[in-house]
């Protein structure tokens, strides 16, 4: 009732404000939620910028269904950690990745201090 700032006690209501009431009860218990789905596709970034400019980001959710089953794919097949629905993703090849660079540093340091030989 606070957000409606309605001052009027219930007993002067009229068909106008009982309207004004529900509409407002609606949009605080049942909020509208747009999913803008397939933003894999080359030109979505544009369509993405208008609806963005026009209406209340905080409503909107960019999903991709095609990304979503990938996800789905790579966890069943062992290369990644994936919770459905969510946007936490771990990955092997991150920690894999991590220790090829150390041994990469390792490798040019050792190459680099090498005592040289000559044949």
């Amino acid at each position: 009732m606070d957000k409606l700032d309605i001052k009027e006690p219930l007993e002067t209501w009229d068909d106008e404000m009982l309207n004004k009431v529900v509409s407002g009860f609606l949009d605080e218990r049942f909020p509208t939620v747009v999913a803008m789905n397939k933003i894999d596709l080359a030109d979505s970034d544009k369509n993405i910028s208008k609806i963005m400019r026009k209406y209340d980001q905080t409503k909107l959710v960019l999903t991709s269904a095609l990304a979503e089953n990938f996800l789905k794919k790579m966890q069943k097949q062992g290369y990644i950690k994936y919770i459905e629905g969510t946007d936490i993703v771990e990955t092997k090849e991150e920690l894999v990745c991590f220790w090829e660079g150390v041994l990469w540093i390792c490798v040019s340091l050792a190459a680099r201090f090498r005592p040289q030989t000559y044949g």
